[in-house]
């Protein structure tokens, strides 16, 4: 190894951790010498550390200095320690931005900020992209942190017609609000959200009915599923009947076959407008021509 200043210390251990837990966690030869942070420690050291030197029949060391073996054993396996250009699962980063997307931050508002290509971002909401950098999960962390709190911009009618059309998109895909998820389960595939959020009507995917309303209840119904709490809500509701002398009313009347004086006055003085509103028409032609 190019650093060989004692005291020395058995390679084992080092070995062990660079081979079996931070390679298989994404960290390659550059980046662990990189986080070594030890003077000439470079990127050959940790292969030969791991491999040896099979083109001389060399085998892996047996020995190595006790400070390069510390600061490799002190290297985590978190995502901080990746390097930019590592390729990392982006359900976190996708639900963070999905979450700042339902607060009324728009595409191209979030790719401004991360920075990067706002269709590459649309790809990665809609989860056609299910991957993402370790740099781009990195600053996606740090925005989503910045933005939990602050509001969108709303000074111009273009900025607020972008926050309203951001809040409808991510209710028609059904994204949950950052406040529906726990810090420790957003990373979870299987995670549910908060169930404080579950109680409460869901969003509902783009051409569904909404939970809480008769047709979400209709739309359990036809899946065969058993309706959530809030659509069962909407169908114990009385249903509001059209007050007397509206069109409304007679109709319903007229159906039930009842008499209502305030419903066929209301349905004559109809009539009667309506006669009179042709008549003016007729009026007003006959004089244009």
């Amino acid at each position: 190894m190019t650093t060989m200043v004692g005291p020395f210390t058995g390679a084992t251990p080092a070995r062990e951790h660079v081979r079996d837990v931070l390679m298989p966690y994404g960290l390659g030869c550059p980046r662990i010498a990189e986080l070594a942070g030890v003077p000439g420690f470079r990127e050959w050291d940790v292969w030969v550390l791991v491999n040896g030197r099979p083109d001389h029949n060399q085998p892996p060391p047996a020995v190595i200095p006790a400070a390069i073996a510390s600061a490799v054993r002190a290297i985590d396996p978190v995502p901080a320690a990746l390097a930019g250009g590592v390729t990392v699962d982006g359900l976190v980063f996708r639900r963070r931005m999905q979450a700042l997307a339902a607060a009324g931050w728009s595409a191209a508002a979030l790719a401004a900020r991360l920075p990067c290509e706002p269709v590459h971002l649309r790809l990665l909401l809609s989860g056609k992209r299910t991957t993402v950098s370790a740099a781009l999960d990195r600053r996606g962390a740090a925005l989503y942190a910045r933005l939990l709190t602050a509001q969108p911009p709303q000074e111009t009618g273009a900025q607020r017609a972008a926050m309203v059309k951001s809040q409808r998109w991510a209710q028609r895909n059904g994204w949950w609000p950052a406040g529906a998820w726990d810090e420790g389960e957003i990373g979870d595939p299987d995670a549910r959200p908060h169930p404080e959020w579950l109680r409460g009507p869901a969003p509902a995917a783009y051409g569904q009915a909404r939970c809480g309303t008769p047709g979400g209840y209709s739309r359990h119904r036809r899946r065969g599923e058993e309706p959530c709490e809030a659509c069962k809500a909407s169908r114990r509701k009385p249903r509001e009947l059209s007050p007397c002398g509206t069109p409304g009313a007679a109709k319903r009347h007229w159906r039930n076959d009842e008499e209502c004086e305030e419903c066929r006055a209301a349905e004559r003085r109809r009539v009667q407008d309506a006669g009179r509103r042709r008549r003016e028409q007729e009026q007003a032609g006959e004089v244009a021509a």
